[in-house]
């Protein structure tokens, strides 16, 4: 590290300093170099302060507290100062083409197919704050009956680039380009929001209840609702204009190398900025994130019914459900209209034809749980215990089929009821069984005390309905 190794073989006028990328096609088929090894390019940091009280005081335990979160991202892109040069073997190729060349072979004549040198990109700072607070208290209404009742507050202050250097699409922003609407926006510059917020409003109330009619059973029930922040790290994909432009990049004819390493290069090029206009990704794909987020939200209920059985058996019956809302949901928002597929042209039909897809990281996805689950328990006695879980459930969403990046294929963006479905991790069925037996001493006296006891054999059994079968089909064009 902290070397010029690419004077030292040879390449001079570059600003990093690493062993270029190179690599190498054909029958000795590798790569190697590259820059900056042993350098994080992404160093993520969190700090947390929290505190919390319990107070008993008669048939009430309260308990109440709260903390602060600071997230930092440091994404740094580091690209190829050293340059990164691809060796095809085309310049060894027979000329009469009955054999094919080798990329090793053309490494060693220094004759490059292709080649790119790309300066060290700025370290963007993504930075997010929350804090939340909550109050919670356990009542013992009666011997037999105990409620629990709390409130937690969440404030998500919203993501940020802490020099405002995040670009955005916007669907209402003119084009400076085609005059049409749909055009890049750069935080804080022509009333652009630097930050992505999210509501200040998240009450997350949580009720339980647990009664025992007799000392054999239990009666628990419990609703509660629960919000999440939305991930720091979307904000990496959106620094177009930010980013330098790659100063050498060049492909072969066919004929003549894209690069000569003899030859070496020219004097240094400075690093060069693309200008921070609207049109800067026309043509080209581009993320849209709204500004205003709505926290994602969970919605949790349960019931259940405990029984002890003779024999050391207990048996349990729940019914649990959930409902998400404002889930994350992205998709291409530049599909061609239904009433226009096979009409003319594909691009000039697109709502934004002067893009190709838009990723529209929209947060409408939702989602709905419901399971019944049976549990019988065996508790260890004799050396043996059981325990067996049985569980018929329905999970449907809209959004399983796609973690984040918007490639997963809508049917109908103008019509995402068609997505609503089995998610893709749903399982009617699921059935686990777990035996534990502890073998007693099969080895008499001292010896058996210590090799031969406490032995034990443990046996699981698991399955499961296989998940959906999804069918795709490629994004309306």
């Amino acid at each position: 590290l902290n070397k010029d190794i690419d004077a030292a073989v040879g390449l001079s006028n570059l600003s990093g300093r690493d062993f270029p990328q190179v690599s190498i096609g054909g029958l000795l088929n590798m790569v190697m170099g590259g820059c900056c090894f042993g350098r994080l390019s992404n160093p993520a940091e969190g700090y947390t302060i929290t505190d919390d009280v319990s107070y008993v005081r008669g048939r009430n335990i309260f308990k109440f507290g709260g903390g602060i979160t600071w997230e930092r991202d440091n994404a740094a892109n580091f690209n190829n100062p050293s340059g990164a040069f691809g060796f095809s073997g085309i310049f060894t190729t027979n000329l009469q083409g009955t054999s094919p060349g080798l990329g090793f072979a053309d490494l060693l004549l220094g004759l490059a197919s292709n080649v790119t040198v790309s300066p060290v990109g700025p370290t963007f700072g993504f930075r997010s704050q929350n804090a939340n607070w909550f109050i919670q208290d356990d009542i013992k209404l009666a011997p037999k009956l105990t409620l629990n009742i709390g409130l937690r507050y969440e404030l998500y202050m919203g993501d940020k680039e802490a020099f405002n250097r995040t670009s955005n699409f916007d669907p209402t922003a003119i084009n400076p380009a085609t005059t049409t609407p749909g055009s890049v926006v750069y935080a804080g510059l022509d009333g652009t929001p630097t930050r992505f917020s999210q509501p200040r409003n998240d009450f997350a109330p949580r009720l339980g209840v647990a009664y025992s009619p007799d000392s054999k059973t239990a009666i628990r029930a419990g609703v509660g609702v629960f919000y999440a922040e939305t991930p720091l790290n979307f904000l990496e994909g959106m620094t177009s204009g930010f980013n330098p432009i790659p100063y050498f990049q060049q492909t072969t004819d066919q004929v003549t190398p894209a690069f000569v390493l003899s030859q070496g290069f020219a004097a240094a090029v400075p690093t060069v900025l693309p200008s921070l206009t609207g049109s800067i990704l026309n043509g080209q794909n581009v993320t849209y994130v709204p500004t205003f987020i709505p926290s994602p939200t969970m919605f949790q209920w349960s019931l259940s019914v405990q029984r002890e059985l003779p024999g050391n058996f207990s048996v349990e019956v729940a019914y649990v459900g959930s409902r998400g809302d404002h889930l994350w949901f992205p998709r291409d928002m530049n599909q061609v209209p239904p009433s226009l597929l096979g009409v003319g042209i594909a691009q000039s039909n697109r709502p934004f034809p002067q893009y190709q897809s838009i990723t529209y990281e929209g947060s409408d996805g939702y989602s709905n749980y419901n399971g019944l689950q049976f549990k019988v328990t065996r508790r260890l006695a004799e050396g043996l215990k059981i325990q067996a879980k049985y569980t018929y459930s329905r999970n449907l969403n809209t959004t399983s089929y796609d973690y984040g990046s918007g490639s997963a294929p809508v049917q109908d963006i103008y019509n995402l009821r068609t997505e609503y479905g089995p998610a893709a991790a749903n399982t009617p069925q699921l059935f686990n069984l777990t035996l534990v037996y502890e073998i007693p001493q099969f080895v008499p006296g001292a010896v058996g005390r210590y090799a031969a006891r406490g032995w034990q054999v443990n046996n699981e059994f698991h399955a499961n309905a296989g998940y959906p079968f999804n069918l795709g089909t490629s994004i309306n064009q």
